[in-house]
């Protein structure tokens, strides 16, 4: 039902055609859109895509506001050239003047991508010669380039090129946009070097981690699937953008929201290692809020245990006061999430337990992908209760219902046929209660 006609706008030429490639492309474009519109007209034509912006406005001109549905970008950069905002706002401007409907063009990204490594000059002496970054620098990258671009109304993101590292196996940013290690690397000082080889031998590897290992970019990527797949993408609203640079998105999932925040703490002059900044959230009526790093907890994928995910993400509360929780940001992008409040699960009582004789801890892992061990401590022998809740309040589980002695308890509790969300496990002894908030993802 989606034809792209060309890659870029330059491929309908056989040669260098800087001159005459808006009537090439747009001679090739007009053939194409009739014929597919013509064997079906529910389908969707899409005019190449290209990096350089000041390419589109020549073919829109030709075009004369027509034979597009769907109009591509490319974008690819640093961790720092994530935010598409001046060449979306070019390329409206230039469809406008040639006569678009902006209520009908929709904008996709059908190429993006960061990085981690030190790609090489395209050619030598020549070009953009792009910094090297780690993987966390990729990893936040990576959500960077996906919301910032949603948040503007770009309908489809799509990253580029392949999982793997190695599209064009010649040193350029392309191969290593990858979120999985091929064992390679280039040994050139620029894409067109004669002497440079695509290599897998030890001696010439610097930053690849071995064939088949997964960046902590693609566990992030895997996160923000996790968090935000059943959210309303449409209705995502820009909550801060880019005051003290601090940006901050707000997302409905069924049944609440969840909002990411950064710090674009490179664009501070006065930043030193190790700084953090503040933000005060207004996130409504809440106990507290859980705020999940966006980045594994981790230099580099090769010292991730793969089926402990998500236990390598790490998670820490913060309280709600007046409807607001003040989250505290350093370089990492960071989810959101609020613990409503738990009136519908019951209230402290008058008991001979006091705070001291009570101690509930954290699952772990927390947030967890089927089961977590929750562990609590008693000063004191007591009835005992520990039940789970869903946020709606509703009980979906009984972990413990007895009498129990003084000392450490744990229990294990396997979240079998329930949804991925927030839950609450509630700890009740004698009527005093404690809660943790329990984080599903599967």
């Amino acid at each position: 039902k989606h034809w792209q006609i060309c890659n870029q706008l330059l491929d309908a030429c056989a040669d260098d055609c800087r001159d005459t490639y808006a009537q090439k492309y747009s001679e090739v474009l007009r053939l194409a859109y009739r014929a597919v519109k013509e064997a079906d007209s529910t389908a969707q034509v899409l005019i190449a895509g290209d990096s350089h912006m000041t390419e589109y406005p020549s073919v829109f001109n030709e075009l004369n506001g027509k034979y597009t549905d769907i109009v591509d970008m490319h974008r690819f950069g640093d961790e720092s050239q994530y935010n598409p905002k001046e060449h979306l706002d070019y390329i409206k401007n230039a469809l406008s003047d040639a006569g678009y409907n902006l209520d009908n063009t929709r904008i996709w990204i059908t190429e993006t991508g960061t990085y981690s490594g030190d790609p090489v000059p395209r050619e030598t002496g020549t070009g953009v010669d792009l910094p090297f970054q780690n993987e966390k620098q990729q990893a936040g990258g990576l959500l960077k380039y996906y919301v910032s671009a949603f948040s503007h109304g770009i309908e489809k993101v799509f990253w580029a090129w392949n999982i793997v590292e190695g599209f064009q196996r010649n040193g350029s940013i392309f191969d290593y946009n990858g979120l999985i290690y091929d064992g390679y690397e280039w040994t050139g000082n620029s894409s067109n070097d004669p002497n440079g080889r695509y290599s897998n031998d030890p001696t010439d590897i610097v930053y690849d981690k071995g064939s088949g290992v997964k960046k902590l970019a693609y566990y992030t990527y895997k996160l923000m699937v996790d968090k935000l797949e059943n959210g309303n993408w449409d209705n995502l609203s820009i909550v801060s953008n880019g005051s003290n640079n601090i940006y901050v998105y707000k997302f409905n999932i069924t049944g609440d929201h969840i909002w990411i925040l950064w710090w674009d703490w490179y664009n501070d002059p006065d930043y030193s290692d190790g700084e953090t900044i503040s933000f005060d959230l207004s996130v409504g009526k809440a106990d507290s809020v859980m705020i999940t790093e966006s980045i594994p907890n981790a230099d580099s994928g090769d010292e991730i245990q793969e089926d402990a995910y998500p236990a390598f993400f790490f998670t820490r509360t913060e309280k709600v006061n007046d409807e607001t929780a003040e989250i505290t940001l350093g370089n990492e992008p960071v989810y959101v999430e609020r613990t409503p409040f738990l009136t519908s699960i019951g209230s402290h009582g008058e008991s001979n337990v006091s705070q001291e004789d009570i101690c509930l801890y954290t699952g772990y892992p927390n947030p967890f992908n089927s089961q977590t061990q929750i562990r609590y401590n008693l000063q004191k022998s007591s009835n005992v209760t520990l039940n789970v809740y869903n946020v709606s309040g509703q009980q979906v589980a009984t972990l413990v219902d007895e009498f129990q002695t003084a000392g450490e308890h744990k229990i294990m509790w396997e979240a079998k046929g329930l949804p991925s969300g927030l839950y609450i496990g509630k700890l009740n002894v004698g009527v005093y209660s404690e809660t943790i908030k329990l984080m599903l993802q599967k």
